[in-house]
Formats: C-alpha cells, sequence, structure tokens
C-alpha cells in the first residue's frame, strides 16, 4: 500500500488520524463535506494535530491554537504559503500580498495603504460619504424580496468598497466582469487538478484585460483630485507604489476581500433576523444616533460590534487555511519530526466552538462581547480568528470590519430585513470563503 502514497509514511506513523482507505486516503471523508466542518470532527476525535493522506500526499491539520500560532508565524523560516497561490494568480498577479513570502511579502505588505500610519484617520473621514450612498440604495432596496441575501449583499459591498476607496462606483459591468473572474479562481482553488488551466476559460483573459485596465484608467483620474480618495491619500501621504503598484493594490482588494466581507454581513443580517431580542438592541442603538451620523457616533454602536462578532464567530467567512513546511528543511513540530515541504491545513471552526473556552459556544450571544469580551478574544487571538492570526491576518481587515458596520448599520436605520426562508440554509466553499446561499428575504421601510 504504501507505494501508492508520495514520500515516507514513517514520519507521520505516530501522529493520530484516521487510517486511510486504499487507494484513496481519506479523501471520502472530505466528499460532499465542508472543509472546515470535516476539519473541526478530527479536533474532536484527535486533538491538535491530525494527520490525513489527500491525494496521495500527508496532510497535518491543526486544531491547537498553540500550533495554529506557530504555523502562521513567517518570521521563523519554518513555513511558507504555497495554496492558494498558483490557483489565483492569473485574477491577483504574482506580486500580490495575498501570495508572496518572504521579504517580498513583507515589502509588499508595508508598501501597501493598510499598513499606513494614516489608514484607520482616512477610513474614518469616509463615513459620511459611505454612509449617504447606502441610504440611496435603501430607497431602491425597501419593498424588494431577494432569494439569495448574500447576492444582493455582495453587490451592495461591491459598491461600498469601490465609494470608500475610488469616491465612486464602478461601471455596472464590471461586477460582471469580476465575478467571471472570480469563478474562474473559485474553480480552481477548488478542483482536485493542482492548477486548472484557464484556457478552458475563453472569455477570462478577456475579463481580466478589462479589470486591470478600469485600474489603470481610475488611478490615471483620480491621482490628481482632492477628494479624499485612496489614491489622492496615498500619495499625500507618501508611498512607494508608482501609479501601476496602486492601480494593482485597488484591484486586488476586491478579490481578497469582497467575498469574506459579504459573508460576515449576510451571516450577522441572517442572526438578527433570527434573534428579536439581539435585533431590538441594535436597531434603538442605531434610532439613537441622528440621521447624518459620522465616525464618532458610529464608534458608540457597540451592540452592532458585538453582534458582528458573535456571527463571525459562528459563520466565519474564512475558516480554513493552508501552509507548508519550509521547502528546504525538515521542522520539530508538536513532538515531531516533520519532513519538508508537508501540507498543513489551519482551520477555526473548531476553536470558534470550543466548549472549553466559549461557554454555551452552540448558542447565538452577543453579550459576551461586552464587559471586556471583546479584549479577551481579540481578533486574531488563539480561539477568534475569523480573518487569519498572527502577521499575515488579512490586512484588509479594517476596510473589511468597516464595510460590514457600515452596511449593517446604515441598512437597519432604514429597513426591516426579514429572512423568509427558515433557520436553513447553504454553506458554499467560494473563492476560499464561506458564501451564505439561498437566504430568501424581504426589505420593508421601518
Amino acid at each position: 500500500m504504501s507505494v501508492l502514497f508520495m514520500g515516507d509514511k514513517k514520519p507521520f506513523s505516530e501522529i493520530p488520524g484516521p487510517k486511510p482507505t486504499f487507494l484513496i486516503g481519506n479523501i471520502k471523508d472530505f466528499i460532499g463535506q465542508l472543509p472546515w466542518e470535516v476539519c473541526a470532527k478530527y479536533g474532536r476525535e484527535y486533538g491538535g494535530i491530525t494527520r490525513v493522506w489527500l491525494a496521495g500526499k500527508p496532510t497535518l491539520i491543526l486544531n491547537d491554537p498553540d500550533l495554529i500560532a506557530q504555523a502562521l508565524d513567517p518570521s521563523t523560516g519554518d513555513f511558507y504559503k504555497e495554496a492558494p497561490g498558483k490557483a489565483v494568480t492569473p485574477l491577483l498577479t504574482s506580486a500580490s500580498t495575498f501570495i508572496l513570502n518572504g521579504a517580498a511579502w513583507e515589502k509588499s505588505r508595508a508598501a501597501a495603504p493598510f499598513s499606513a500610519t494614516w489608514f484607520d484617520d482616512w477610513l474614518d473621514s469616509r463615513v459620511g460619504l459611505v454612509r449617504e450612498f447606502i441610504q440611496v440604495r435603501t430607497q431602491a432596496l425597501a419593498g424588494t424580496a431577494t432569494d439569495d441575501l448574500y447576492e444582493t449583499i455582495q453587490a451592495l459591498i461591491f459598491d461600498v468598497f469601490s465609494m470608500t476607496t475610488l469616491g465612486r462606483t464602478l461601471p455596472p459591468d464590471l461586477q460582471k466582469t469580476f465575478q467571471s473572474m472570480a469563478n474562474v479562481g473559485s474553480s480552481r482553488i477548488n478542483s482536485p487538478i493542482p492548477v486548472l488551466p484557464t484556457s478552458p476559460y475563453p472569455c477570462f483573459h478577456l475579463a481580466r484585460r478589462k479589470w486591470f485596465a478600469t485600474f489603470n484608467q481610475q488611478v490615471r483620474e483620480l491621482q490628481d483630485q482632492d477628494d479624499g480618495n485612496l489614491v489622492s491619500a496615498m500619495l499625500q501621504g507618501g508611498t512607494s507604489l508608482d501609479a501601476q503598484g496602486m492601480s494593482v493594490s485597488l484591484a486586488n482588494l476586491y478579490f481578497t476581500g469582497a467575498f469574506s466581507t459579504s459573508s460576515g454581513t449576510t451571516s450577522t443580517l441572517l442572526s438578527l433576523s433570527q434573534h428579536a431580542d439581539a435585533a431590538a438592541s441594535v436597531v434603538a442603538e442605531i434610532d439613537a444616533m441622528k440621521t447624518d451620523f459620522e465616525a464618532p457616533e458610529l464608534a458608540t454602536c457597540h451592540h452592532v460590534d458585538w453582534n458582528l462578532r458573535e456571527s463571525l464567530r459562528q459563520y466565519s467567512p474564512v475558516s480554513v487555511w493552508g501552509r507548508n513546511v519550509a521547502k528546504d528543511h525538515a521542522i520539530e513540530f508538536a513532538g515531531y519530526t516533520i519532513p519538508a515541504n508537508t501540507d498543513i491545513m489551519i482551520t477555526n471552526r473548531f476553536l470558534h466552538q470550543d466548549p472549553n473556552h466559549w461557554e454555551t459556544p452552540e448558542r447565538y450571544d452577543p453579550q459576551r462581547w461586552a464587559d471586556g469580551g471583546m479584549e479577551k478574544n481579540s481578533l486574531g487571538s488563539g480561539h477568534y480568528f475569523p480573518f487569519g492570526h498572527g502577521p499575515r491576518m488579512c490586512m484588509g481587515l479594517p476596510l473589511a470590519l468597516f464595510s460590514m458596520k457600515m452596511a449593517v448599520t446604515t441598512l437597519l436605520s432604514r429597513l426591516k430585513v426579514e429572512v423568509t426562508s427558515g433557520d436553513e440554509f447553504k454553506q458554499d466553499f467560494y473563492f476560499g470563503v464561506m458564501l451564505p446561499k439561498g437566504i430568501r428575504a424581504q426589505f420593508s421601510r421601518r
């Protein structure tokens, strides 16, 4: 049987895990299942580290916070990020911070606007513009229904990203261009073939050229406008990026953030629809603000924050990460000697539901985040990392949280969002993100 598996099985023989099946290893556990649920099941059965065989190769699945912190720390040189680099490179370009490693990643991250000292203040300055835009959108939504709440929210978040960064929306057909490219990327990520070619998608390269050409044009138009857009903010604040670098940075953030942000927003609206007491507290808090609220008033919406955090705990947008042991050397890890380039899968589902850490973790309880709860379980901590953990935690997190809070707060200030499809919904794994799909909802004026 060993000839059917790539590499030496001996280094993994002492690591607990399910017995592999002849020819297929443990792949049958994942067929038709959500990967984070399978990984959480392994955590309950085998503990913090589990060995499985996938596609003839050994994979280590981590459910222990200390081991996860080690694997996600690039500073040691013992781990690097491979997946989903090859799958998404045609979309993001090879210079994307999302897929780089080592010194190239450090340089790219330092140059990104999210790392600038002025970024948080700049983001606060965008509240009024984005609020007014969403308020207009609520007028169009009032009295309508949707068969898929996620799709409605994604269309909104796409435009919120544009309004925040560019101060304008993009041409209407560009969302279709974006979605067509993302479909290719998601197919490549989910494919059992390690690198699915883009050639079966004849329109992909045309869409890609159109996408990046649009952002090249946006940078040319915005760099001389002093209206608070992100391009002019980068130039005024100081940036090492040239015009092409700024264009790529702006173009890439939609792929790396729009799906997870839309997922988190949708899950929060779903949770509020299911929990009347929590929704009443949120609405009362929003109603206490003036309708033309700015950043200081938004910061007082603690119930909105608590419900966002709780929803992200229960329905984490990003639940699975991949890492690899260093290419050129074995490491000592969790008491075992792990060969070079071993695949590692990391999940947060088990830790987000760990009864040894969370009181009644199965219960939706936004109050757990009050009275120091947000500080005790900060974003990126051992048992709470819906957007990653450690130095490589999503660098666009401030924009994601801003967009989610703006969307929830402004929508609920004008509308009642009523889920009409019941509590059940489908969770899709799309572009590396959990998407809550098939939620029917109605929007009515309050």
